[in-house]
Formats: structure tokens, C-alpha cells, sequence
């Protein structure tokens, strides 16, 4: 069988990944029917793209600025960071995640988007941090504003001066946080550093998911 045809979702196939999209940009042009990426790609890949495509579109009829910022934990994730070809479990998901946030707000005006991540603790050589800092700087993405990308280690911020919650401040090591301290990190980075208002208008969403790709960004119209 084909295996774009299989009725699964493969998250570590990057042909899949990447037909979410472009199944997802023709629905919303309306160059096909729903039915017809069915056959094509099967009911997985039909039904992510068929949910991208709905997010599109409601995105697109709101008024802007809008900013959104997708905040995740990393926890013993190198393997799922890099392609299938280093890793057997690779979803090469930062590419991944920043590729569906560019289809969602491309051409959007207004619209823009950050990414804030943070290390629990990981105990793999490099960490989730160091590898993520790494094709942060080899895919050149900024490290302010808009497709900003953001790599906190909570280990420098458990018992610093930054005040982010009572529950928070309780810590004294990585091994007590369990992902919530990364969580609570990461929104509170995104909340300080994301864009000021002006006059009160325009909206900023923050948002938390998974590290892997189990939530595609391209619905969170």
C-alpha cells in the first residue's frame, strides 16, 4: 500500500507532514474537495488538513494585531528533535512547528507569531536545550519578535530573582518540576517578552503544547 494512502498518521514522515499543509492550503483556496484529499492521502492526513484548513480561514477573518506565542517543555527529546534520518523516532519537530506557524500566519496582516521553550532538566548529551539552541542558530531564526525562537533552561532560573509564581519559587532543583515548572517558566517568558499593546488594542494568545508534533500549530486558528 502507498504509504501516503496508510490510515494512520506518521509524525516522523516529513512527506506527510508536509501534505497536511498543502492539502490544507488547496481546501482553503478551494482548488479541491474535502473528498479528494481523502482519496489522495488518506482519512488521517485528510481530517489534520481539513482541521488546519477551518483554523486558516477563522484566523483570517479576525481583526489584528494578534500575536501568538506556543510555549513548550523538553524533557529527554533529542531523539524527536532531529529528522528520521539521524532518529528512529525523529520528528525533526522544531522545523516542524515553525514551518506550520509560518503556513497558518503567512500573508496574514497583522498577524505574527513566537516560540518560547524550556529545558526540564534533560538529561541527554547535548541536553533538549543545547540541541534546540543549535538549529535555532543554524535555521537563523530570530531571537526577538515576530518567528522569534526562545530556549530557557529551567535549571537557570530555579532560585534567581525572577518572580514567576508562589509554586513556582518553591523549587530547588530541576528533578521537583515534573514539566510544570518548565510550563509555568515558559508562559511567564512569554508574557514578559511578548509585544506591548498599543492603545489598548490587539490581542496576545499564549499558548502551551506537547514538544512532539501530536498538535499541529496550523489549527490553533
Amino acid at each position: 500500500m502507498d504509504k501516503a494512502l496508510v490510515p494512520v498518521r506518521d509524525l516522523t514522515d516529513p512527506d506527510q507532514n508536509q501534505a497536511v499543509l498543502d492539502a490544507a492550503s488547496a481546501l482553503v483556496e478551494g482548488s479541491v474537495a474535502a473528498e479528494h484529499v481523502t482519496d489522495s492521502h488518506g482519512p488521517a492526513v485528510a481530517a489534520e488538513a481539513m482541521a488546519a484548513a477551518r483554523s486558516r480561514r477563522r484566523l483570517a477573518e479576525l481583526v489584528g494585531p494578534i500575536h501568538l506565542t506556543v510555549v513548550w517543555a523538553m524533557y529527554g527529546e533529542t531523539g524527536r528533535m532531529v529528522p528520521r534520518s539521524a532518529h528512529p523516532h525523529g520528528e525533526d519537530f522544531v522545523r516542524a512547528k515553525v514551518r506550520q506557524l509560518d503556513w497558518l500566519t503567512g500573508g496574514l496582516h497583522g498577524v505574527t507569531w513566537s516560540i518560547v521553550a524550556c529545558d526540564d532538566g534533560c538529561p541527554d548529551q547535548p541536553s533538549s536545550a543545547d540541541l534546540m539552541t543549535d538549529i535555532a542558530a543554524a535555521e537563523d531564526y530570530p531571537s526577538k519578535g515576530h518567528r522569534s525562537v526562545t530556549v530557557l533552561r529551567l535549571a537557570d532560573l530555579i532560585g534567581s530573582d525572577i518572580s514567576i509564581s508562589p509554586a513556582f519559587g518553591r523549587l530547588t532543583s530541576t528533578d521537583q518540576s515534573r514539566k510544570g515548572g518548565s510550563i509555568l517558566a515558559g508562559l511567564a517568558a512569554a508574557v514578559a517578552t511578548g509585544p506591548a499593546r498599543a492603545n489598548g488594542t490587539g490581542r496576545h494568545v499564549v499558548c502551551y503544547t506537547d514538544a512532539d508534533l501530536s498538535a499541529n500549530l496550523a489549527q490553533l486558528g
